[in-house]
């Protein structure tokens, strides 16, 4: 797939399907009125479509372990706002969804409610901490969601950074505050300039970059989210190299994400900010690396995450969280001292 392919995508789409994808990227979709007639019918034409879906053993796996939440409306809805109300297209998502969750993270952490940064194995902390992804604070004027990809600190591993990606994108859409925002109204990512240290990312060959690409655009399309575009920004200096490189990573990104793609020369930083803005995303939203002015620590927020999940309202038994390992580690890393005692880990889920 090259770049002339991407060209001759374009011109194959009819002019409203290249509106539509146009209007998503500058956040002029209009949202959709979700009364409750439509809400009743889609639900019920959504569990007929999956009635038809012959294999979907994980989905009839969490159904019986979880029948409440699975039949929840609030969890259903999110399928299909993903989707516009094609309830058809929603039932497949859904289905694939569980089929998905239990190949990343296995039956013991697949069958929970909601994926957390707590159903991580321990190998991924490390690549947690790193913050390779980050949902921001700020959204863009059209309520959208902003995903930070930093591709200077990306993780250990191409499964980790799946995971994790799989994780973030979960709690954002999620979200007991903000999650139904994002499920209306999409999420947008912001593909930093930083180059790879070789020592911080987990790609030791353009095969790796394909894998994690196609692995990670499998996950986005099973998730309850639109991702209306992405802002990809490179160092002019290697544009040659990451043009080439990119254009590896085409056919790995599927119609679905490549059309919605953006490209931008890190040193333009005014006519980015300009182009950006014409996007609904602004100055303060975006963190400096990107030629904004958004202060956010991202260690404080996953500090404050890890406390969140940890209440003695979250956690059935403490003295079962202050063994397991992937917690030890996780506030070992952002506490930079020693494991925590078992007395340290239920005194600060305490708080």
């Amino acid at each position: 797939f090259t770049w002339e392919n991407l060209k001759e995508e374009k011109a194959s789409l009819s002019p409203e399907e290249l509106l539509m994808i146009e209007d998503e990227r500058l956040g002029f979709v209009e949202a959709i009125e979700e009364t409750p007639q439509l809400i009743a019918r889609s639900l019920e034409l959504m569990d007929i479509a999956i009635d038809l879906i012959d294999e979907k053993e994980p989905y009839e796996t969490a159904l019986f372990i979880l029948p409440d939440h699975v039949q929840d409306t609030k969890f259903r809805l999110a399928f299909l706002r993903a989707d516009r109300f094609v309830a058809n297209a929603a039932a497949r998502r859904m289905v694939d969804y569980w089929e998905r969750k239990l190949e990343l993270f296995g039956p013991d952490a697949a069958f929970k409610p909601y994926s957390t940064i707590l159903d991580l194995p321990e190998e991924d902390i490390p690549t947690l901490v790193k913050g390779g992804f980050q949902i921001l604070p700020n959204r863009d004027e059209f309520g959208r969601c902003l995903m930070l990809a930093n591709n200077g600190s990306f993780g250990d591993s191409v499964e980790s950074m799946v995971r994790y990606h799989w994780i973030l994108l979960h709690m954002a859409i999620f979200d007991s505050i903000e999650g139904e925002t994002t499920q209306k109204n999409g999420l947008v990512q912001l593909w930093s300039p930083s180059l790879p240290d070789h020592k911080r990312h987990p790609f030791n060959s353009v095969k790796d970059v394909e894998r994690f690409v196609s692995s990670a655009r499998k996950s986005g399309l099973i998730l309850p989210v639109r991702f209306c575009a992405i802002h990809l920004m490179f160092k002019a200096s290697r544009a040659w190299f990451n043009l080439r490189l990119l254009e590896r990573l085409l056919a790995f990104m599927g119609n679905d994400i490549r059309l919605r793609l953006e490209l931008y020369a890190e040193d333009h930083v005014d006519d980015n900010l300009k182009r950006l803005s014409n996007h609904g995303i602004l100055v303060p939203d975006l963190p400096p690396m990107l030629g904004g002015c958004l202060e956010f620590d991202y260690c404080e927020w996953l500090y404050q995450q890890v406390l969140s999940l940890t209440t003695k309202e979250n956690i059935e038994n403490q003295q079962q969280l202050s063994q397991l390992p992937s917690i030890q580690t996780l506030f070992r890393l952002l506490l930079n001292e020693d494991k925590p005692t078992e007395e340290d880990v239920v005194s600060i889920a305490e708080c």
